[in-house]
């Protein structure tokens, strides 16, 4: 990703771009440890998202991070091939994802220790799985995967990603 950005504020950016709310006694801003990725076109924004979104991101994340910290370094060096900034297939599911991340958003507040007020959304990607699960096979056939290792992407730590519960456990180990 590191080549295809810019360093400076540009019109559209990525990375929850416009959104999540964050607010710190009522003045909204970013987040204190959120990363914008700069690009100067809403097309590389929506293909970079969805790309950013995907569970193949989310394995390469849990794989050279601390698995808590997006760092610039993992953020910047995710490996894009080029083609995929064209492909019309990646940006209509990336606005989607936009979309459905804000209309099932649920708005939160918590009072700090030193008394500030801190109001910010919270996102479920489980309830966007279907959207993600399209993302990432058109990702697999930029990266020439095979259906093996697309399903493994897919599948990969789903139980935990998507929040299913004791009794769904027991009913499939029967």
């Amino acid at each position: 990703i590191g080549q295809l950005v810019g360093r400076q504020r540009a019109d559209e950016f990525v990375v929850f771009g416009r959104f999540p709310y964050y607010a710190k006694n009522d003045i909204v801003g970013p987040q204190p440890h959120g990363r914008q990725v700069w690009l100067h076109s809403s097309q590389k924004l929506e293909t970079i998202f969805a790309t950013l979104n995907s569970s193949l991101f989310y394995l390469f994340f849990v794989t050279y991070s601390d698995c808590f910290h997006l760092s610039n370094n993992v953020l910047l060096s995710f490996p894009i091939p080029q083609q995929i900034l064209a492909d019309q297939q990646l940006a209509s599911p990336g606005q989607m994802l936009m979309e459905q991340l804000r209309v099932t958003a649920d708005r939160k507040e918590i009072a700090t220790q030193s008394g500030d007020k801190i109001a910010y959304e919270e996102f479920s990607a489980s309830k966007c799985k279907p959207i993600i699960d399209e993302i990432d096979r058109v990702l697999a056939q930029h990266y020439g995967f095979t259906a093996e290792e697309l399903d493994f992407i897919l599948n990969y730590d789903i139980k935990y990603r998507l929040g299913a519960d004791d009794e769904e456990e027991e009913t499939t180990a029967d």
